[in-house]
């Protein structure tokens, strides 16, 4: 014992001993250095849960990277494509279209499913700061190279819509999250668009002045009962089975459909091509009887079925003193979000839908399709069709869609081409940008009374210059991986110069999908905003 004294009084030990002998519970509690995570923990995870959790999205991908923008898995009968992006760019644009059309022409691929990789988000439309470089250096410059730039996009992204609108195959566009604006197009022209509960959509391109495009305003001008032009002009949300019953989504499916389908896709190919589709019905749940929006559907349509945009506020001011409460209260709160959006920007869009809608009208006169037989056609067009005359009315009701879908590609891209010059598309864009920061403002436009705006000035904006027309080819029947190779195989004949193949044609193609597409243009643009 003493020998053990001298020791610890030698190396200066004792005084240790003893405060650790005092102070020993305080030392415990007042521990400051962590040596481990404990259950309690926030960040604790179960190793148990981790084992057997189910195998995410991002398993068995055709790429390790983290940052790529849209991925796809193989599987034997059916390719799923996962888009990794909150918003559009060039690149996303360019790589979801190539892996399309390769999708579209492998015939071990009967089906096809888009989705996002999160299922919070699906896609949130062009990402707004790139395009808020182009427009400022162009309303600055007044330089046409950054028109020409605006207008690459804008085709880009019009062929991308159109593959989606015409696709060959089925093609699962699940709406997996939140939609907004413009981005719509990717999941709603898909021939079986589908959705969930945690699904939804608002048009929001108002909300920042800016117009439609990618055929927004085709799906949103086709709705029945004029609801798309309620959706457009209020920033409306439609959730969950609302989107099903309004007319945006077709199917009903749930997120854990992808995986059940990816396991029997290969039975997909064990039969015929007809009898393939009619096996993709048994993954289409039954929709839930919900719709919020079912007792409005005809107070909608009786105010916003008028051809001017002025009428239809008139309406909606004299509802806001009618003595149903319920159409009291919805009049006065449409009729504010209205008057308080981009002056402009809201007749523009109305007059775009406008159009599209008179145009649809005339088409179906043309067609000698009247209203009952029409909606024959929107009931048989969710079924594939077994008999010859429900594949007749598929035919006639594509050929219809596609004369519509193509006036509204031409009608958005030529007035948005038009509306760039416009300070308002400038300020709109820049005050939404900043609305949640310390450096917000209230955006000012040329003429801030939405009852103010002259005709002249719309009309301008919708036909000046109209020289975009969107023009219809035959996709090859070759992938678009082989480009490369397409000089010696293809099925393009140049008629004027005599040759086997069209060279030019295919140059061009090579350079307007190739992942590195505008990535120069766009980097010097960077340059003036270091």
């Amino acid at each position: 014992m003493l020998f053990k004294l001298k020791y610890l009084r030698k190396h200066n030990k004792i005084y240790d001993v003893i405060q650790l002998s005092k102070c020993k519970n305080a030392y415990v509690i007042k521990r400051s250095v962590r040596t481990s995570i404990f259950k309690d923990d926030d960040i604790y995870l179960n190793p148990q849960d981790i084992h057997n959790e189910s195998l995410p999205k991002i398993n068995y991908l055709n790429s390790g990277k983290l940052d790529e923008y849209v991925y796809n898995r193989n599987n034997i009968g059916m390719d799923t494509i996962i888009i990794n992006s909150k918003y559009m760019n060039i690149k996303m644009i360019n790589k979801l279209y190539k892996k399309l059309c390769d999708s579209e022409v492998n015939y071990t691929k009967r089906f096809i499913f888009l989705t996002s990789l999160y299922n919070n988000i699906f896609n949130y439309s062009y990402n707004l700061y790139d395009l808020l470089k182009i427009l400022e250096l162009y309303q600055k410059c007044k330089d046409i190279h950054y028109l020409n730039l605006f207008k690459k996009i804008l085709q880009n992204t019009n062929d991308l819509a159109y593959l989606i609108f015409s696709y060959k195959k089925p093609i699962i566009s699940y709406c997996n999250g939140k939609i907004k604006g413009s981005a719509g197009f990717l999941s709603f022209l898909a021939n079986n668009s589908a959705s969930f509960n945690h699904s939804s959509y608002t048009y929001n391109n108002l909300n920042y002045s800016f117009l439609p495009y990618g055929g927004i305003s085709f799906i949103l001008a086709n709705l029945r009962a004029n609801l798309g032009f309620y959706f457009a002009l209020t920033g409306q949300v439609i959730q969950s089975s609302d989107l099903v019953w309004c007319g945006l989504t077709k199917r009903w499916i749930s997120d854990e459909s992808l995986e059940l389908m990816e396991i029997s896709s290969e039975s997909q190919l064990e039969v015929s091509e007809q009898d393939a589709h009619i096996l993709l019905e048994e993954h289409f749940f039954k929709i839930p009887e919900k719709y919020t929006l079912k007792n409005y559907e005809q107070v909608i349509h009786e105010h916003f079925k008028h051809n001017n945009l002025l009428t239809i506020l008139k309406c909606l001011d004299q509802s806001r003193n009618s003595s149903d409460q319920n159409i009291k209260k919805w009049a006065d709160e449409t009729y504010q979000k209205i008057i308080t959006l981009p002056p402009l920007a809201t007749h523009l869009t109305f007059e775009i839908l406008n159009i599209l809608r008179n145009y649809k009208m005339e088409l179906l006169k043309k067609a000698q399709v009247n209203k009952r037989l029409w909606n024959e056609m929107i009931k048989n067009s969710y079924k594939v069709p077994t008999t010859k005359e429900q594949i007749s009315m598929n035919e006639l009701k594509y050929t219809i869609d596609k004369e519509l879908f193509i006036k509204s590609l031409n009608i958005e891209t030529n007035t948005l081409l038009n509306f760039i010059s416009c300070p308002d598309i400038l300020n709109g864009i820049t005050s939404y940008l900043v609305k949640d920061t310390n450096h917000a403002f209230s955006s000012t436009y040329l003429n801030n009374n939405i009852f103010q705006i002259k005709k002249d000035i719309i009309y301008y904006f919708l036909f000046y210059k109209n020289s975009y027309e969107y023009n219809i080819y035959d996709r090859p029947d070759i992938s678009y991986s082989s480009l490369s190779v397409l000089e010696k195989y293809n099925q393009h004949y140049n008629a004027e110069g005599n040759t086997s193949h069209d060279k030019l044609f295919f140059s061009k193609q090579f350079e307007r999908w190739n992942d590195d597409y505008l990535q120069e243009e766009l980097e010097d643009i960077n340059k003036h905003f270091l």
